[in-house]
């Protein structure tokens, strides 16, 4: 009979085939379905459903003869129910439906992992010591979760150290013991995989300038570490770990002084050359510039990149390394203070251009454009790629800046870096909310229509836009093409100019079951239809949480002047 770990190696990849291949077929099933008919796709998935079901087959008939009767009751559904998820699945009409089964498989290793065999893992807790003994004997040889929270049951994990697969912990001493029995035995944590340190409410002890050059140069052993989290000041440790893949690495910084230099902290992310995921908040030092260099870090499996710091940091960072084009980086630079100056000959907006190359400027994107004022001045830009038909939204970028300069408007702001971008093909333009400051607040003249107008006119060649309701008003009368009635004595002169004229697709997301400003829509549509750019979809969105339907007045008075109207 097969084993237990053959079976659970088995079901892992099931979960990591099989929800790729859905996803796979989900997205092409249209495409499939008009070129090969839908018998074809219909074959694949019963071959698919066959294979998958001898497995669930396999693992019940080996957990039974454990005696384990803890699986869940999905596992344990007949036949043909099973068969019918998958029907359903197949059937669908929108694509959405097919990728269901990917989040039945989600939740499945969920249910399992909660379950009492050998893919659970036996919690054990340091504010319970006392249980310690039951938890053992309960676990058998299945590996253990530890977590540590409680100064006081330290010492009373330490000797299940060698069997945990997943420690967290938000304890310094605790930290200090791990990095002890690292000295003393190199090879003390063969099976684990996932290390949560957080210790930005406990301080490592003993911590000093002296000995974090000491810590940074000790290798911890853990070749299994797929998933490590370190926060705090004095918790970046370099493991030996070539196969970690997720590495998030929060204010490890003390009083916003470096307890580690450049180099340090370069050589530590070179033990993990097969990163998929890497997040670095408040954790860069200053950048050195009279420190050698050594050639970019290349991360080849990098696949997202998520930097938050000062500007002049994340600058220096991304000089230093080297990523896929595929990968969705994203970065977050605090402009205010000294690190608002020039970088490398850049002032501020003009640093786009370092992130030109990760862009493919023969395809075309969509932009995203937010702002925030709540608590400080946020500038969010943001490039996804769009395929050859306008679909499958891919993040490559996104640029965030926070400042405290009045003087610089959205518009110098957005053509700065679009033209650091070097995107001359956005197609899609999406003006968004960000924590419901609408884009009417972003400079001064934002009230008035040429204002409005400068800021579309950036994107000349977009054939689709999104906007919010909350200002839908502006929008309209900046998008109205130029006539002797509507310009401002003080506004340019009449001439053939058009503002979006490639523009087809309007989406509004409504927050309300109303339109606000339809007397504006209207108007905006009826002059552009009589200017020979008419409108020809308008899709209306209404927000999470409006139950109200769209009202029918208000369809009624947009069906003339678009043919197409959807309401999602």
């Amino acid at each position: 009979m097969t084993s237990l770990t053959d079976s659970r190696r088995a079901f892992d990849d099931w979960i990591k085939t099989g929800r790729s291949l859905f996803t796979d077929l989900s997205d092409r099933r249209m495409r499939l379905s008009a070129t090969y008919g839908s018998p074809l796709a219909s074959d694949l998935l019963d071959k698919e459903y066959a294979r998958r079901l001898s497995i669930l087959h396999t693992l019940s008939v080996t957990c039974s003869a454990r005696r384990n009767d803890h699986l869940s009751s999905l596992l344990r559904l007949p036949t043909e129910l099973l068969r019918v998820i998958l029907s359903l699945a197949a059937t669908g009409e929108a694509a959405s439906t097919w990728i269901r089964w990917g989040h039945v498989c989600s939740r499945l290793l969920k249910i399992l992992h909660g379950c009492q065999n050998i893919w659970a893992e036996s919690a054990y807790s340091a504010k319970n010591p006392h249980r310690a003994p039951h938890c053992v004997k309960r676990a058998g040889a299945t590996p253990l979760t530890l977590t540590v929270d409680d100064p006081h049951g330290c010492y009373g994990v330490l000797p299940y150290l060698p069997r945990a697969r997943t420690i967290r912990t938000d304890q310094g001493s605790f930290v200090a013991d791990l990095l002890h029995i690292a000295s003393v035995d190199p090879t003390g944590y063969p099976l684990l995989e996932i290390l949560v340190i957080d210790v930005r409410g406990n301080p490592i002890p003993r911590l000093s300038r002296a000995n974090v050059p000491e810590i940074h140069t000790r290798e911890l052993d853990a070749p299994s570490l797929r998933i490590l989290s370190l926060s705090g000041p004095g918790s970046l440790l370099p493991f030996a770990s070539p196969d970690l893949v997720e590495l998030t690495i929060t204010k490890t910084l003390e009083d916003e002084e470096s307890l580690y230099t450049t180099r340090t902290f370069l050589d530590v992310l070179q033990h993990y050359p097969r990163l998929k995921v890497l997040r670095l908040s408040q954790a860069l030092p200053t950048f050195d510039v009279s420190e050698p260099s050594h050639g970019a870090l290349t991360f080849a499996y990098m696949s997202r990149l998520e930097v938050a710091s000062p500007r002049r940091r994340c600058l220096s960072f991304w000089t230093c390394i080297d990523v896929p084009n595929e990968a969705d980086v994203r970065f977050t630079m605090d402009c205010r203070g000294i690190e608002s100056g020039a970088f490398l000959g850049m002032e501020l907006f003009d640093d786009a251009h370092l992130f030109q190359p990760h862009l493919d400027q023969s395809k075309t994107f969509r932009v995203f454009l937010s702002h925030d004022r709540f608590h400080q001045r946020t500038f969010s830009f943001s490039a996804q790629e769009l395929d050859a038909v306008g679909e499958c939204q891919i993040n490559r970028l996104t640029l965030k800046y926070t400042y405290t300069a009045e003087e610089l408007g959205t518009t110098v702001s957005v053509r700065r870096i679009k033209n650091g971008l070097g995107l001359d093909h956005v197609l899609h333009l999406v003006l968004a909310d960000s924590r419901g400051v609408s884009l009417y607040h972003w400079s001064a003249d934002s009230t008035e229509n040429h204002g409005w107008q400068r800021l579309l006119d950036i994107f000349p060649h977009s054939l689709q836009l999104d906007v919010s309701d909350n200002y839908l008003e502006v929008i309209c009368h900046a998008m109205q093409p130029l006539t002797p009635e509507n310009v401002d004595s003080n506004g340019p002169t009449p001439h053939t100019h058009l503002v979006l004229p490639s523009m087809r697709y309007l989406k509004i997301r409504l927050s309300s079951g109303y339109i606000s400003y339809m007397e504006a829509l209207v108007d905006m549509l009826r002059a552009r239809a009589l200017a020979g750019i008419p409108i020809r979809t308008i899709t209306l969105e209404r927000a999470p949480g409006v139950l109200r339907d769209v009202d029918e007045g208000d369809l009624r008075e947009l069906r003339p002047f678009v043919p197409y109207l959807h309401v999602v």
